[in-house]
């Protein structure tokens, strides 16, 4: 089974018309049933998206910045377990804001419809900045004291 990606962009969200999301998807959707013959199963779709290091690097024309060093691993313990159970919890969290975006996937946005992608939007931007950083190295408590 093959399943296509695409991002396309950029635009400063400020300027995005209430509803941005829908002409977009139903977009692809015509685009996708006229070269495949079926209607498409799902689409996961937003405005919510960054590039990553290595696509950043070709539209700005430049070499990728090289990856920062590996963090070291955090010694075994309760914080090291409250992490992991938190980055889950994020995952699932996510993964339920993918069903329930994907609700408006037929139509066009109504008040309400908009008023629930902009709530989606937002969460989904949260995610991004917690899972960033719970990625970030955790210093000892000694050391923050001292810091």
């Amino acid at each position: 089974m093959k399943t296509w990606s695409c991002k396309i962009g950029e635009v400063d969200g400020r300027y995005l018309p209430d509803g941005a999301d829908q002409p977009m998807r139903q977009a692809v959707a015509a685009a996708y049933k006229a070269l495949t013959g079926e209607d498409n199963v799902f689409i996961f779709s937003g405005w919510g998206t960054e590039l990553t290091e290595e696509e950043r690097a070709v539209v700005e024309d430049r070499d990728p910045r090289p990856a920062p060093p590996p963090a070291a691993p955090e010694k075994p313990g309760v914080a090291a377990a409250a992490r992991e159970d938190v980055q889950s919890a994020l995952r699932c969290v996510r993964m339920a804001l993918g069903v329930y975006a994907m609700r408006d996937v037929g139509g066009m946005c109504s008040g309400p419809q908009r008023e629930h992608n902009r709530h989606v939007d937002e969460i989904s931007r949260q995610i991004d900045r917690l899972e960033a950083a719970l990625k970030q190295p955790q210093q000892p408590a000694q050391e923050k004291e001292r810091g």
